[in-house]
């Protein structure tokens, strides 16, 4: 029987080094060898406590002890929507690099949800294609993207993007949750 885990986290040590001290919003402090929380407008988002949420090899030996075959990857809070368009763009496409490798090396044991700078529409729209032929097999979403609803027109051609890549959205929850 095959387990398969949709809902999982990988931070890239690329973006939480980014992260890492930042000035402004979103942040991360380290707590501890191996972990770390990450803060958004001083509310603090997610926390990390094992190497295995920013380190694959360890989360390989995690996922072979509760016997699961394979997990779909993501990008959790914070994401890339909340910097700058123009850090955004580049850090998605950074995001999307990084997850394809990882499901290179581990073939069946990994796929990706695709991370998209939803503060710039027209490149999301570009991006999701990019990730598509990176082989992302669906998109992260959360429920609000920026304080901004999921459902404003604005977002609607990503929607229609997805749609024609067969590619489904993982919703997540965001900050601020009445959004």
């Amino acid at each position: 029987m095959k387990c398969i885990d949709v809902h999982n986290h990988l931070y890239p040590q690329a973006w939480m080094e980014y992260l890492d001290g930042r000035a402004g919003s979103p942040t991360m402090k380290r707590t501890g060898p191996t972990s770390m929380i990450f803060y958004s407008d001083d509310m603090r988002l997610a926390t990390i406590s094992r190497a295995g949420h920013y380190d694959p090899e360890p989360r390989v030996k995690d996922i072979d002890e509760y016997g699961i075959s394979t997990q779909i990857l993501s990008l959790t809070c914070p994401s890339v929507e909340l910097i700058t368009a123009k850090e955004g763009v580049e850090w998605a496409r950074r995001v999307n690099d990084y997850m394809a490798e990882v499901c290179a090396k581990y073939p069946g044991r990994f796929y990706a949800y695709a991370t998209l700078p939803y503060q710039d529409v027209t490149e999301s729209v570009k991006e999701l294609e990019r990730a598509h032929k990176l082989g992302a097999k669906g998109v992260m979403l959360f429920s609000n993207l920026a304080g901004k609803p999921v459902y404003a027109p604005e977002f609607y051609p990503i929607y229609e993007a997805a749609a024609e890549y067969d590619m489904p959205f993982f919703i997540h929850p965001a900050s601020p949750i009445t959004s």
